[in-house]
């Protein structure tokens, strides 16, 4: 696919709205990285004026800065330019991309595609934000189970019971409490029938198993969607911990749990505000910089099953070979 065709079937100005209005810059800098790893060797400068022409702005009104005010528009190359160094900054070596002599975005010679978190996790994103009908229910699936894999490199012990798992809630639940050794509660009838009506897609914890209150325990749900979808980010982690008090009857009172949002995005400061609100201490947000953070530079081997998976719908709707 030649490049003018590349832009033909996935023009720049859908970034605008791929993950949300609030996310558009993110959105863009993954155009540019999809670009890089189809192969098109085009200057940072080329890429941005070719989305311009395709009527992406060429200023993005950034609603959001550090002391809280509104900021003026400011021009799409900055941003972009931006928030492609916050990911080489924030992940070093995990990164796999890097800037050439000629400002091209390039795939690092030693990286392994196949088992690169960071590629794993752009992946998910671009078939969700480009191809999110047709792949929407698998793609969700496995994204559970890789912030699953990521808690678990950071030494907690992590259960999906959300839609990647069949069957109901009493016995996803069940299940999770086994494999993390919490004793529960009788269930009653007050709680949803299926896992991902409690909006809890993994259940984390770091547990001392000695019988005594206070453990470490984390309530993630894991979002696919557009962060302004119906329901948006910010109502997904609300619900979850609002029905804190609620799991903590479930769970035999060991802890009051903390609420997680899991995206594959790179989430930017604006959709960073706009999910966590004012809140402190009762939930916090892991996105595509933090889950590679925790993954590392290579995939688990017990997730690669998985992962194979996303690689196969990567070469059939994106034309992205591993």
């Amino acid at each position: 696919m030649s490049f003018d065709d590349f832009l033909y079937n996935f023009p720049a100005d859908k970034c605008q709205s791929i993950y949300g209005a609030s996310m558009s810059v993110s959105a863009l800098a993954d155009w540019v990285e999809f670009a890089s790893l189809r192969g098109y060797k085009k200057p940072l400068n080329s890429l941005i004026d070719a989305a311009i022409d395709s009527g992406f702005p060429n200023e993005i009104e950034e609603s959001m800065v550090e002391n809280g005010r509104p900021a003026s528009s400011e021009n799409t190359y900055a941003l972009i330019d931006q928030h492609l160094s916050s990911r080489i900054e924030y992940l070093g070596d995990a990164y796999p991309f890097y800037r050439d002599n000629f400002n091209q975005l390039v795939l690092r010679d030693d990286i392994e595609k196949q088992n690169n978190p960071y590629l794993v996790l752009l992946l998910v994103s671009l078939l969700q934000g480009w191809k999110r009908t047709q792949t929407q229910p698998r793609v969700t699936g496995i994204f559970e189970i890789l912030v699953a894999g990521a808690f678990d490199k950071l030494d907690f012990t992590s259960a999906v019971i959300g839609t990647g798992e069949n069957g109901g809630f009493a016995s996803h639940l069940k299940a999770a409490s086994q494999k993390l050794g919490i004793p529960l509660s009788t269930l009653n009838g007050t709680y949803s029938v299926k896992a991902k009506d409690e909006g809890v897609d993994v259940l984390s914890g770091r547990l001392w198993h000695d019988d005594r209150r206070g453990e470490q325990l984390i309530l993630i749900q894991a979002a696919c969607g557009k962060e302004d979808s119906t329901p948006s980010w910010e109502d997904k982690l609300n619900k979850v911990a609002n029905r804190r008090d609620q799991w903590r009857q479930m769970l035999t009172e060991i802890t009051m749990p903390i609420a997680a949002l899991a995206v594959p995005y790179h989430m930017t400061d604006d959709s960073i505000n706009r999910t966590l609100g004012r809140s402190a201490g009762e939930k916090f947000f892991v996105d595509r910089l933090r889950l590679t953070h925790a993954l590392g530079t290579t995939i688990p081997s017990d997730l690669m099953k998985e992962v194979n998976k996303i690689w196969k719908m990567g070469d059939c709707f994106l034309k992205i070979a591993k």
